[in-house]
């Protein structure tokens, strides 16, 4: 029985993982052609970091990044701080948004396809993003 369990919270937890990054991918994908395109890119990211900024003092902590939680957020909030002051920026936050945009998208077309998107590299670093 307790097999079973451990099973079905296991195919739960997988399930929410996959929904999640669909959800991200589709929401982000404002015109719905399949593809992000730097203009929604850039509207998502702006979104994401005024909901990391809870308190709304302009700029992203370590703390509400959640990287004592989550060592690739760590390692990511350290690439994005770059003038390691141990806060994030906007400016800092769109860099490190559009390096990483550039990084995934492939085939260098200006769009982020699904699969570049969901990629074993890329989903776990743009999740931070939007």
């Amino acid at each position: 029985m307790k097999i079973i369990i451990t099973i079905l919270a296991f195919v739960c937890i997988a399930t929410g993982n996959i929904y999640a990054q669909t959800d991200a991918f589709e929401k982000a994908d404002l015109n719905k052609d399949g593809y992000i395109s730097r203009d929604e890119y850039d509207a998502a990211v702006n979104s994401k970091f005024k909901e990391y900024d809870v308190n709304k003092d302009g700029v992203i902590d370590k703390q509400e990044f959640n990287t004592a939680k989550d060592p690739k957020a760590a390692i990511e909030y350290e690439f994005m701080d770059r003038d390691k002051d141990g806060k994030l920026n906007m400016d800092e936050f769109k860099a490190g948004a559009t390096d990483r945009y550039n990084m995934y998208d492939q085939n260098r077309d200006n769009l982020l396809s699904d699969p570049e998107y969901r990629g074993d590299i890329g989903f776990p670093i743009l999740k931070l993003y939007f």
